[in-house]
C-alpha cells in the first residue's frame, strides 16, 4: 500500500499558513548598516510584501493580520520617488517607518512630508533632519502623532539643529506618549524635559551633543527630573562630548530622595567626570547590569559620587572576578567583569581620558576610590597599547597599584619594554625582606610582549615563591591575555 506524501500549499488552512508566515518573519533578524551604529529593526528588514505579491489568498491573509504579522509600510530611498509617493495612498491602512539614515535630497524632504501626513500611523522616524525638512512640514509642530513608538534623529554634517518648542506638540500634549526609544544626535530640543515627562513608556533614551549647546538646555537636575516619570526605562545613553567644564553646583540629594530608575540595566556615558557626578549623586538604580563610563578630567580623578552610585547598586556592588586595566598614552581603562549573576554582559568599564598624560599614580588613585570591587578579583589584566613618548619619566607606583588584587590567583601582563621592566622590578621588590607583598594567591603567571631585561626580574620572583612552597605557573605568550579576550567575547558595549 502506497501513501501520497504530496500535499498543495494551497489545502493548507489559514491559520497554519499564518504560522509560516511569522517563521518566515522571526528568520529576517535585525542588521547593523555598515556605515552608521543603528541597528535596523525587525519591522524594516522583512519584505513581507514579497509574500504578498504570490497570489490573492495570501495577500488576504497579510492585509487581515496587520499586527499579528507586524506590517510596516517603510518610507526609504527608492529610485521611483514620484510613483513611490502618488501610490501611497493607494495602500492599506497600514502602520508606517519612516527611514532615511543618510543625507535627504529635496526630493527625498518632499516625500516624507507626503508621509508625515499620516501622523496617527507613524510607528517608527529614523532621519537624518534639516532645518529645509523642518520647513516643509507643519506636522512636526501641530501633531503629536500618537503611534509613534521610536524617534531616532540626527543633524547632518555635525551641524547642530534647534528644534521649535512645540515639536511634535509637546507643549499641548496632556496625554502619556507611547514612545518606547528616543535618540537625539546633535539636535537641541528646548522642550525635551517636558517632552520625556509625557513619555512614561519610555525604554531606552540616547542624547549625543558634540558641542557645548547642550548646556542651553540639558543641566543634571533638569535629567533626572525629566527621567522621574519613565520607570520602563531600561538603557540611557549620554555622550556630551562638548561639555568639559565643571558644572556650577552639584545636586546633593539627600538619600531618601534619590530617583529610583527600578529597571535601568545599561548606562552609558560620554563627558565631563563633573557633570557625571552630579547627575549619578541624584539616582539610584538598583538592576544595573553595564556601566560603561569614557569620563575626562584634567588631572588627578576625584569620583565620590560614582562610587556611591556603584555601590547602591544591587548587581555591580558584588565583587567582579575578572579585572582588564589597558594604559595608553593619555588615558587608561578599568573593565570588571562580574560572575554568577543572570547577564553574561554585566560589568563595570571606567574609561578615563587624562588631559596630562596619565600617571601610574594616577590610576593607583583611581583603584584607591573602587578599592571594594579590587579585593576579590580572581584574574588580573595589564596591558599597555601604547608606548610612552620618548625621555618621560614615570613615578615607581607599582606596587601600590598591586596592593588592592590579594585574592589574583592569574594575572596576564601584555607590555611593551619600559613598563614591562617596571613592572617585573616591582614583583621583584615585592619579595625582598621587609617589603609589602603583592599577589600572595597568585598561582599562573602569563607574559606577553616583555623584552629580554625583564625576564631576570620574573624569573627571580617565581624563584622567590618555590621558596616559600607557593608554585607559581609561567606561560609566554606572543598574543593578547585571554582574559582580554574572554571579557570582550562576553561584553558587547561598544
Amino acid at each position: 500500500m502506497t501513501v501520497d506524501t504530496h500535499v498543495i500549499i494551497d489545502l493548507l488552512h489559514d491559520d497554519i499558513l499564518l504560522c509560516v508566515f511569522s517563521c518566515h518573519r522571526s528568520l529576517h533578524r535585525s542588521y547593523n548598516y555598515y556605515y552608521t551604529d543603528r541597528r535596523l529593526p525587525l519591522s524594516v528588514t522583512w519584505k513581507w510584501h514579497r509574500l504578498a505579491q504570490v497570489c490573492r489568498r495570501w495577500r488576504y491573509l497579510i492585509f487581515a493580520s496587520p499586527h499579528h504579522l507586524g506590517l510596516r509600510l517603510v518610507i526609504t530611498y527608492t529610485p521611483a520617488l514620484k510613483p513611490r509617493r502618488l501610490a501611497l495612498n493607494h495602500w492599506p491602512a497600514l502602520p508606517m517607518s519612516i527611514w532615511f539614515t543618510w543625507d535627504l535630497s529635496p526630493q527625498h524632504e518632499d516625500e516624507v512630508a507626503a508621509a508625515l501626513e499620516h501622523v496617527d500611523r507613524i510607528y517608527e522616524i529614523e532621519l537624518k533632519m534639516s532645518k529645509s525638512m523642518l520647513e516643509k512640514s507643519a506636522a512636526w509642530v501641530e501633531a503629536s502623532f500618537p503611534a509613534l513608538e521610536s524617534l531616532h534623529l540626527r543633524s547632518p554634517h555635525s551641524d547642530s539643529i534647534v528644534l521649535p518648542d512645540a515639536f511634535l506638540a509637546a507643549s499641548t500634549s496632556a496625554a502619556p506618549r507611547r514612545l518606547l526609544h528616543i535618540e537625539l544626535n546633535n539636535i537641541y530640543f528646548p522642550t525635551l524635559p517636558q517632552f520625556l515627562l509625557s513619555s512614561r513608556d519610555l525604554v531606552s533614551l540616547s542624547l549625543r551633543s558634540d558641542s557645548d549647546m547642550m548646556k542651553t538646555f540639558l543641566s543634571p537636575q533638569a535629567i533626572i527630573s525629566a527621567l522621574s516619570a519613565t520607570s520602563q526605562l531600561k538603557e540611557l545613553s549620554l555622550y556630551l562630548r562638548g561639555w568639559r567644564e565643571s558644572v556650577q553646583g552639584s545636586i546633593q540629594l539627600p538619600s531618601p530622595n534619590h530617583l529610583l530608575l527600578p529597571a535601568l540595566n545599561k548606562f552609558c556615558f560620554d563627558g565631563s567626570g563633573d557633570y557625571l557626578e552630579d547627575l549619578v549623586s541624584g539616582i539610584y538604580a538598583p538592576l544595573l547590569e553595564q556601566l560603561d563610563a569614557l569620563l575626562c578630567w584634567p588631572q588627578i580623578v576625584d569620583f565620590p559620587q560614582l562610587s556611591h552610585f556603584i555601590h547602591r547598586t544591587e548587581q555591580l556592588s558584588s565583587l567582579p572576578h575578572m579585572t582588564s586595566i589597558r594604559l595608553k598614552n593619555r588615558g587608561f581603562q578599568i573593565q570588571h567583569c562580574f560572575r554568577h549573576l543572570p547577564s553574561r554582559q554585566t560589568t563595570v568599564r571606567l574609561r578615563f581620558d587624562i588631559a596630562l598624560d596619565w600617571q601610574v599614580s594616577q590610576l593607583h588613585h583611581v583603584c584607591q576610590q573602587l578599592s571594594p570591587l579590587m579585593s576579590s578579583v580572581e584574574q588580573l589584566a595589564i596591558t599597555a597599547l601604547e608606548r610612552f613618548p620618548y625621555g618621560e619619566r614615570r613615578p615607581a607606583s607599582w606596587p601600590g597599584l598591586f596592593e588592592p588584587f590579594y585574592c589574583v590567583q592569574e594575572l596576564q601582563l601584555c607590555t611593551p619594554e619600559e613598563q614591562g621592566t617596571e613592572i617585573s622590578h616591582a614583583l621583584q621588590q615585592s619579595t625582598w625582606q621587609g617589603a609589602q607583598e603583592v599577589f600572595p594567591a597568585l598561582r599562573s603567571l602569563w607574559i606577553c610582549d616583555f623584552k629580554t631585561r625583564a625576564w631576570g626580574s620574573i624569573n627571580s620572583f617565581i624563584a622567590s615563591r618555590q621558596l616559600t612552597g607557593r608554585q607559581v605557573t609561567m606561560h609566554r605568550s606572543g598574543s593578547l591575555p585571554c582574559i582580554e579576550e574572554e571579557i570582550h567575547s562576553n561584553l558587547l558595549l561598544d
